[in-house]
């Protein structure tokens, strides 16, 4: 984990810890300095680091990691003191705790008066419920405060937490759902049922509704129900109008923007889906936008999402316009940071050819999709979809010998894993069209052969990288 830690700092972050590090004993031979240089290349290997710290003593070496990751805990919490409302309000109640401790009870006051404020400010209500604790506790030690306003406080905000609570629960029981089905399931269930329930309830009460934290609260409940449900008639007004009450309430702030860029991606989605690629477009362009306030706050996150946008709409209505947003994608200095984004242009790419039936440029692309240092953290169904892509292009190619084997790999990593479960009963089926369209048919084989394109026909297509029937249809199938 350490290593880990190390990794993700950036360079600011390493400068101020050596800094820290340095506050004693400045300048003699630092063991946790060199460890950590060490570390940060990502290249040393442990057995060296050990034997040149402690001599081959491994105990004495773990006992200096874990300081050095205390230490780097410490001065973490140092450099990032500011910047949250979260942190801000722990940091006067910590402040509060360590002079309650002193038994400094004037000063202790002071600092739960001044976490209430901002709890307050930000509608933090966990943290409210333990600023209200400890107010109640210090009132048994002075008599500065009335304990019997203080419980009431805390009765008053325990009862909005809990209404808050339950929706927190189910949000969390939704997304674990959505998350372990990887979006293909179609189906409502209890929670999603319990969720729109409890939503309905909470609506009708005036004074909860109106608070900021619920109605953002809702905005996700309500969107990952009509997501899950692939509902995108729904998804499109609910969002045009939930946006527009949000903007016209002023709820949008530095603290959720995050949610705002959300919402704007969710709607492009929503009017993609819906084949209303203009105003898709004009909704990118509102993104753009949102992506460039606070000074690009979150302009990193969300920049591959607006260019995907850009690229989905296009592969429609201008397919070379779209190959240009790819290949311009590819060359963002942002995007290349992350494995993940530079695998998914890669695969856009290959789908792209493939739709044009340019094989072979789409077997070049799939080549490097295939070596990409993201490729091995896909889910499992998407690398499913890739290896039936590869299946076909190799097909297209006529590399005989390769299909053959990787029609072989595919088959057994059928046998052994239940392709349906992981959202691939179309690939599945169509595996066993191509295995058939290798082979010389009788006519009861036809006739599989017939039933399985005519399944095709008849299940959603959505999550296909490609259209199958396209496919078959070009084969004359």
């Amino acid at each position: 984990m350490i290593k880990k830690i190390i990794l993700s700092m950036t360079k600011d972050e390493a400068r101020c810890l050596k800094l820290f590090l340095n506050r004693t004993n400045e300048g003699a031979h630092r063991k946790d300095i060199y460890l950590f240089d060490q570390l940060r290349r990502n290249n040393t290997p442990e057995d060296f680091l050990c034997e040149k710290l402690s001599g081959g003593n491994r105990n004495t070496y773990y006992r200096l990691k874990n300081r050095l990751k205390t230490d780097i805990g410490k001065s973490l919490l140092a450099q990032h003191a500011t910047g949250s409302s979260e942190q801000e309000i722990i940091n006067s109640y910590v402040l509060a705790n360590l002079f309650f401790r002193r038994q400094e009870y004037e000063i202790c006051g002071h600092y739960l008066s001044m976490a209430e404020r901002k709890a307050r400010q930000f509608q933090n209500l966990e943290l409210l419920n333990l600023i209200y604790s400890d107010q109640i506790k210090l009132s048994r030690e002075t008599l500065d405060k009335n304990p019997t306003e203080l419980i009431e406080k805390r009765k008053m905000n325990r009862q909005e937490l809990s209404k808050i609570s339950e929706l927190d629960d189910l949000l969390a029981l939704l997304m674990f759902k959505i998350k372990a089905s990887q979006n293909y399931a179609t189906k409502s269930d209890n929670i999603l049922d319990l969720l729109s329930e409890t939503i309905k309830v909470h609506s009708s009460e005036a004074a909860l509704r109106s608070s900021p934290i619920v109605r953002f609260k809702m905005y996700h409940g309500v969107s990952r129900i009509l997501l899950q449900n692939q509902d995108f008639l729904s998804l499109e007004t609910y969002l045009s109008e939930t946006l527009n009450e949000f903007e016209q309430d002023q709820l949008f702030n530095k603290r959720n923007h995050d949610t705002k860029l959300q919402m704007l991606t969710y709607l492009c989605n929503a009017f993609f889906e819906n084949e209303k690629y203009s105003g898709s477009l004009e909704c990118a362009e509102k993104l753009l936008l949102a992506m460039r306030e606070f000074n690009y706050l979150l302009y990193d996150k969300y920049v591959f999402y607006y260019y995907s946008v850009l690229y989905y709409n296009h592969s429609v209505t201008d397919p070379p316009k779209a190959l240009k947003i790819l290949l311009e994608a590819s060359e963002d200095d942002v995007i290349k940071k992350d494995a993940i984004n530079t695998t998914f242009i890669l695969l856009q790419l290959t789908v792209y050819y493939v739709t044009q039936t340019t094989y072979e440029k789409a077997h070049e692309q799939l080549k490097q999709l295939l070596v990409s240092s993201g490729f091995d953290k896909l889910d499992d169904a998407l690398i499913i979809k890739i290896a039936l892509l590869e299946l076909l292009i190799l097909s297209e190619i006529g590399e005989v010998n390769a299909m053959e084997e990787c029609l072989i790999k595919m088959k057994k990593h059928q046998s052994k894993h239940n392709w349906k479960e992981k959202g691939c009963q179309r690939e599945g089926i169509m595996l066993s069209v191509i295995e058939l369209l290798t082979m010389n048919r009788s006519p009861k084989e036809e006739q599989t052969l017939a039933g399985l394109i005519a399944d095709l026909g008849t299940t959603n297509n959505r999550s296909d990288l490609i259209n199958y029937s396209d496919w078959l249809k070009r084969r004359s199938l």
